[in-house]
């Protein structure tokens, strides 16, 4: 049975630099079953973010 969290969290840095490192991951969340199914920022906040795994 698949599980999905919704996450909902600041950044301290830029999304752009966030989402660069976030993508650099990916292969060790992948090979822990972790697997992302989307992320965004928030339009009008630009340090909240959401992401569903």
């Amino acid at each position: 049975m698949a599980k999905y969290a919704l996450l909902q969290f600041k950044i301290n840095n830029d999304f752009f630099d966030w989402e660069k490192a976030f993508y650099s991951s990916q292969p060790m969340a992948r090979e822990a079953g972790i697997l992302e199914l989307f992320h965004a920022k928030q339009a009008d906040d630009l340090v909240r973010k959401h992401m569903t795994v």
